[in-house]
């Protein structure tokens, strides 16, 4: 009986991946972008920031949970996740369910702690959170919706500082949404076969027969939407230079590093994407002083 307890708890750490937060911190910067945008440095800077990284690594693990419920038929039939919990039947739908609910009550709980702006936006985006598992079978730009989801918090954490909306918060908003439909794009080739064979539509198969070239594409407007928002702050001066110029080189080296036939590079370059989130994070925190 203990034995088959501590079992569904790790079934449950695993079907919210928790035992693997990069998902997890990939919702947590576009918050953190927003927050540091033309911000400075406070004790309400410190609690948001805890805040959201609370709140993403529960609201990850709750959009996990649903997509695994979701996609438990299809889940099943690729490779790299038929030994997913719900897919592999170690955790039923009711038990899926019932973990959902009480993720998405500690999200909630977390939201409370902002003012009505925030928490009014938070709520608002949520819908769009559970019809995203379901775009993979109607539309192949499905990387693109998540962009645009996963980067909400871009809104929510300048939504902290500032009632009004500022056109440089709107074009770090898009940079993140590009970033974030090249990463995952990168992220789908690893199941182009499986995708393809069962039915399921992405980005990563309607560009597999030039990858480097489609990504290089989506990187670049990721780029150019990430430098008219810093220059909407601070005009050009050699750190945010040093910091866009560093940018630059991981997104290429991502590009370069694609190769459809070895899987392990293909999640090593996705990944790599926690530590780009967190220099775009501390060029967006300096690049509101004068150096």
């Amino acid at each position: 009986m203990v034995k088959t307890f501590f079992h569904k708890i790790f079934y449950l750490i695993s079907l919210g991946r928790y035992n693997n937060l990069s998902g997890a911190f990939l919702l947590m910067w576009p918050c953190f972008w927003g927050l540091a945008y033309n911000n400075t440095f406070d004790l309400n800077f410190i609690k948001y920031s805890l805040l959201f990284f609370v709140g993403a690594i529960v609201m990850r693990g709750a959009g996990c949970t649903f997509n695994d419920i979701i996609d438990s038929k299809i889940d099943a039939k690729v490779a790299r996740t038929k030994n997913r919990p719900i897919a592999s039947k170690k955790i039923n739908v009711v038990e899926g369910l019932l973990f959902l609910f009480f993720q998405l009550l500690i999200g909630f709980l977390v939201l409370l702690n902002f003012d009505q702006r925030v928490i009014f936006y938070g709520l608002l985006i949520l819908p769009f959170v559970f019809i995203y598992p379901y775009l993979k079978r109607i539309t192949f730009f499905p990387q693109i919706f998540l962009g645009l989801i996963f980067n909400w918090g871009i809104f929510l954490g300048f939504f902290c500082n500032y009632e009004s909306i500022d056109v440089g918060i709107i074009f770090l908003y898009f940079a993140g949404v590009f970033l974030t439909t090249g990463y995952d794009t990168i992220y789908g080739f690893q199941d182009i076969k499986d995708d393809t064979k069962i039915g399921v539509k992405s980005l990563s198969i309607i560009t597999k027969n030039f990858p480097k070239k489609a990504v290089g594409f989506i990187y670049f407007l990721t780029l150019i939407f990430l430098l008219l928002s810093v220059f909407q702050v601070n005009n050009v001066n050699y750190l945010n230079t040093l910091f866009l110029f560093t940018i630059g080189l991981c997104l290429f080296y991502q590009i370069k590093k694609i190769n459809l036939n070895k899987k392990n590079h293909l999640m090593s370059i996705f990944k790599s994407n926690v530590f780009l989130g967190a220099i775009i994070f501390v060029l967006l925190f300096f690049n509101n002083f004068n150096f």
